[in-house]
């Protein structure tokens, strides 16, 4: 489902909007309660995972996201991790963030990795990892950067440590599932493009090809599709970094603009 974003006005009220998967709802929470703790208020949050910042009872999902994109000024907290990259809601509210040219700040769990990020916001950014040795001092530029923003004043240095600590210590300790099985992870709909290409009996690379907002892909020589827009261009990535993580797909060569993939013997196998 795409939600149709209206250009920003001025003088809109200001919200910070967590864009997560309902698998990382305890990272969530663990941020919703670190902001909460340093003066930010549940209704100036937009968390789907957490009571008294999530959609009304009797409100529709996807209607009560739109309307926060016509009608506040948002402050986008991304959640990165592998199931944030499987989620169409998720990389729909990205696309309609980037549109909207919202501000942001990225987190990634601890079994995300950099190079995994590879959508409309891309691993070339600075983005918050919790369990490397440098959390700690991002956190303190990210606090600053959003304290600026909400127009709100500096939190007392011991106060911010603590639920700092806090944070840090719950985001770390969270356990994930092991990688699941393709049949698990790939959607029919994964499968269908899949099947495509190895029915296409062209083992030819993929590639992309950027340019003013649109990209091309190609599932063989038969298969070329050429989409527009944040959140198709990051489901199509999306797409291939699941094959990739499945082993059905390996990286031959990586140029500027486009990467280049070839179906595996995994990928054939699959069908059989």
């Amino acid at each position: 489902t795409s939600v149709a974003v209206e250009k920003t006005e001025e003088n809109k009220p200001k919200k910070i909007f967590i864009s997560h998967s309902t698998a990382d709802a305890e990272f969530a929470e663990a941020l919703v309660n670190m902001l909460h703790a340093i003066g930010v208020q549940y209704n100036e949050i937009f968390c789907s995972s957490v009571p008294g910042c999530w959609v009304e009872e009797g409100q529709d999902f996807i209607q009560t996201i739109k309307k926060h994109f016509q009608d506040y000024e948002l402050y986008m907290l991304y959640i990165h991790s592998p199931r944030f990259y499987n989620s169409h809601v998720c990389l729909n509210e990205m696309g309609a963030a980037w549109i909207a040219q919202s501000d942001y700040s990225s987190f990634l769990t601890s079994d995300m990795s950099y190079e995994q990020m590879d959508a409309v916001v891309r691993n070339t950014e600075i983005a918050i990892k919790v369990d490397t040795n440098d959390a700690n001092f991002r956190l303190n530029d990210w606090l600053n950067r959003l304290l600026r923003w909400l127009n709100k004043p500096a939190v007392e240095t011991n106060v911010w440590e603590y639920h700092r600590g806090i944070f840090l210590n719950t985001v770390k300790n969270i356990h994930y599932n092991q990688k699941k099985t393709s049949e698990e992870q790939l959607s029919e709909y994964d499968k269908e493009r899949l099947k495509k290409w190895v029915d296409s009996g062209d083992n030819t690379l993929f590639q992309a090809w950027y340019a003013e907002g649109s990209a091309t892909f190609g599932l063989g020589a038969k298969n070329q599709y050429t989409v527009k827009g944040g959140r198709e261009i990051a489901e199509w990535v999306g797409f291939f970094k699941r094959l990739l993580s499945l082993g059905l797909v390996e990286l031959v060569g990586h140029k500027k603009g486009h990467q280049d993939y070839k179906l595996t013997e995994a990928a054939y196998i699959y069908f059989d």
